[in-house]
């Protein structure tokens, strides 16, 4: 059974790390997009039921004011109404124009036709607007429903009917109920903390997948000098083993050489000396 070497072993784990890292990579990338997604929705929500605690209170105030409300009774009442949360609360038409309220309140971005779909089908709506200094502030849109002393039999909705002493909703009121939505300014601060914990986690994520990319740019590089190191070893073991097969040819080839030559110098002593040319053969046979 063939082992894998070292260098193979440490490819192996730097690959792997790589395809680790990638999974990982698309983990949090998902992760984070999930958490963005969270903290927008539970930010929406948040403002979404502040503006409309806030729209209800408003109603529940000027109920409890009592008939007829008037004109400039309305304006001062949402002029000091105040809730917790709430930068301004003001009362706009259909075409967006301020009815009463808040003067200072920042210029709305939503449009017309939005705030006509949003009467139209008495559904809240949220929109972001930018302060004076440059601060995101939420708008929330609820429909206004004028309070009346009940409902009508088999409807959701107030009684259409005239105000105190048969006065019509539109001098009491100073403007049509049903055209008129109120406009609730929500602090965005208490709920950035959402944001702030998304992005937190996705430098989180960042930093750990920079750590674990670090980590596995060291393993390949760790890899890749064991790799040189064991070819180098390679390189050293068949030089030494080529060495003793080099030492082994030379002393069997060293043995022979050596009676061959002990012969031929006996048999050239003997030639000088005048010996037996018999003897003389006979040692060059061999």
């Amino acid at each position: 059974m063939v082992r894998p070497s070292a260098g193979s072993r440490w490819t192996l784990v730097a690959w792997g790390g790589s395809v680790l890292w990638g999974t990982l990579a698309v983990f949090l990338a998902a992760v984070t997009v999930s958490a963005f997604l969270v903290a927008r929705n539970a930010r929406r929500d948040q403002v979404l039921s502040t503006g409309l605690q806030t729209a209800i209170g408003l109603t529940r105030t000027l109920r409890t004011a009592g008939p007829p409300a008037g004109p400039e009774r309305l304006r001062g009442i949402i002029e000091r109404f105040e809730a917790p949360g709430v930068l301004y609360v003001q009362l706009v038409d259909g075409s967006c124009d301020v009815i009463a309220g808040s003067a200072d309140a920042p210029a709305s971005r939503a449009s017309a036709t939005a705030v006509r779909a949003s009467i139209r089908l008495s559904e809240a709506l949220v929109v972001d607007t930018l302060d004076a200094a440059g601060a995101t502030v939420h708008d929330v849109y609820v429909p206004f429903r004028r309070p009346g002393p009940g409902r009508r039999p088999g409807m959701g909705g107030p009684p259409r009917m005239p105000d105190a002493e048969g006065e019509p909703a539109e001098r009491a009121w100073g403007f049509r109920p049903g055209d008129a939505a109120v406009r609730v300014g929500v602090d965005a601060a208490p709920a950035l903390w959402l944001t702030r914990w998304a992005w937190a986690q996705a430098a989180a994520s960042a930093l750990a997948l920079l750590a674990l990319g670090a980590v596995i740019l060291r393993a390949r590089r760790t890899a890749r000098a064991l790799a040189l190191l064991e070819g180098q070893r390679r390189r050293r073991e068949v030089l030494a083993r080529l060495g003793e097969v080099s030492a082994v040819l030379a002393h069997e080839i060293r043995n022979p050489l050596a009676a061959l030559k002990g012969h031929v110098q006996l048999a050239a002593e003997q030639a000088r000396g005048g010996g037996d040319p018999a003897a003389i053969a006979e040692r060059l046979d061999v």
